[in-house]
């Protein structure tokens, strides 16, 4: 052993003298240039090296942004038109049709505390868990679910180089790492906080899957499913946090993908779950405001089969039954 560990450090001696003396070189030859020429060689060198040493500033110590608070009403001013077609046909069915269209809402739409209670006590083994990457969802996530379910594994969308980088912050002192554009370290936090012995995975496409990826016959979600099924071990509940399109149930997409490759008995205990901020999209706000209009105010709720809304709501928003409704089993919108 003693051998070895002499000739490692020989190497490493070798190894900083060669780039010593290379510096060294560079220096002296620089020195004998005109003035002139080493202005333009070090000019440059010197604006390159400040601009990368800036960018790894940005990167290793990223500063929390500043989110302004906006407590309008309407902020999709471009969407509000689906609300007021809606309120108008509404206001035009007879007392009884009114009576059922609320009523079936009222029972689609469940309080979210009541989801919660609902979900906890379910037989579901994984959930796919679409979010928009935006720094109030990854709070909410963190404050009132992750912090409140018990869970056996999480999955990220993120690669084995990405999370490493994220494990070394997580034990510090550091309050803020991006993940996506936002804050993770708080919803790690908050679930191993609740589940200590939870197993987190990483599951989006790594660098060398990227040079080897096959145009036009694999996809980004063909690896993140592969990825996913080879880190799946079907103990306990599950938990994928990812992007809000590839947690669809259509095709092209992960949740599909990975839902057709379980054996029937688990396929029926996987649940995909879309949770929105009230403002985050035009076509959930014009719901939203509709709801509130009727008199079906809610805190945060859920819709809880969102597919079996009644046909005549589908009508009055096609662009959130499209988008949202169609894709999703449960549907999340927090206030």
């Amino acid at each position: 052993m003693k051998i070895i560990e002499r000739v490692f450090a020989s190497l490493i001696t070798k190894i900083l003298t060669f780039i010593v003396n290379c510096y060294f070189t560079i220096v002296e030859s620089l020195a004998d240039l005109p003035l002139v020429f080493r202005g333009m060689i070090l000019g440059p060198a010197l604006l390159v090296s400040a601009i990368s040493l800036y960018q790894w500033i940005e990167k290793e110590f990223p500063n929390r942004p500043v989110i302004a608070i906006n407590s309008q009403r309407i902020q999709h001013p471009n969407y509000h038109s689906i609300a007021s077609h809606a309120l108008k046909k509404f206001s035009m069915l007879s007392s009884a049709n009114k009576a059922l269209v609320i009523k079936n809402l009222e029972a689609n739409l469940v309080p979210f505390k009541q989801w919660m209670n609902q979900f906890q006590q379910s037989d579901y083994r994984l959930i796919c868990l679409g979010e928009s990457h935006s720094q109030s969802t990854r709070k909410f996530l963190s404050e009132a679910v992750l912090a409140e379910h018990n869970f056996d594994a999480l999955y990220l969308e993120v690669n084995p180089k990405e999370l490493t980088s994220i494990y070394k912050r997580l034990y510090s002192s550091t309050d803020y790492f991006p993940l996506l554009d936002a804050d993770i370290l708080q919803l790690l936090r908050s679930v191993i906080s609740k589940n200590p012995d939870i197993s987190i995975h990483a599951i989006d496409i790594t660098d060398q899957q990227v040079d080897y990826k096959v145009p036009d016959k694999q996809s980004r979600d063909d690896y993140i499913t592969d990825n996913f099924l080879n880190n799946f071990t079907d103990k306990g509940r599950n938990i994928v946090l990812i992007g809000a399109m590839h947690c669809n149930d259509s095709a092209p997409w992960f949740y599909a993908k990975m839902k057709k490759s379980f054996v029937n008995n688990i396929s029926k205990q996987v649940t995909n779950v879309r949770i929105y901020d009230e403002h985050e999209e035009g076509i959930i706000e014009a719901f939203v405001f509709f709801l509130d209009e009727i008199g079906i105010k809610r805190g945060h709720f859920a819709i809880l089969k969102s597919k079996e809304l009644q046909p005549i709501i589908k009508q009055w928003f096609p662009l959130t039954t499209v988008f949202s409704f169609d894709l999703f089993e449960t549907v999340i919108i927090y206030r």
